[in-house]
């Protein structure tokens, strides 16, 4: 899934977005095989952080990214009921719509300050806009 660029630092990377740095580890704690504990006791913080994080909009491009990933790799549910995966590809598409990921050609109208994107910026955007997408259709 490429959505994620390279960070210079998992540090640099918490600083942006506390979301998208523990939606990494969460995704990374279902591979561990040393501790199979660690996902289950992340797993409240970090529900937390996501719905703490989708009541405050407009989003910024790393949290649309997080959220990107956990519908790709949902969140552990105990029943299909209690899986959050169409809620948040829902609020996911509406999100990237709102800060105009699905309008690159008009990308710095959607931002509330001054902001002239380049043209890495703007490819960067689609590629975003394209996972979204996919990983809401999927």
């Amino acid at each position: 899934m490429p959505i994620l660029t390279p960070p210079p630092s998992a540090d640099a990377l918490y600083e942006v977005s506390p979301l998208l740095f523990w939606t990494i580890i969460i995704t990374a704690a279902r591979h561990d095989r040393t501790d199979l504990s660690l996902l289950e006791s992340l797993l409240p913080a970090v529900k937390t952080l996501l719905w703490s994080t989708i009541a405050r909009p407009p989003h910024i491009l790393p949290s649309l990214q997080a959220m990107a990933l956990l519908c790709v790799w949902p969140l552990p549910a105990s029943s299909w009921s209690q899986d959050i995966t169409y809620i948040l590809g829902g609020v996911l598409k509406l999100a990237a719509q709102q800060v105009g990921l699905h309008r690159p050609e008009v990308l710095p109208h959607f931002y509330r300050q001054l902001h002239s994107f380049n043209q890495a910026e703007i490819c960067h955007a689609v590629r975003v806009w394209c996972c979204i997408y996919i990983s809401i259709e999927r």
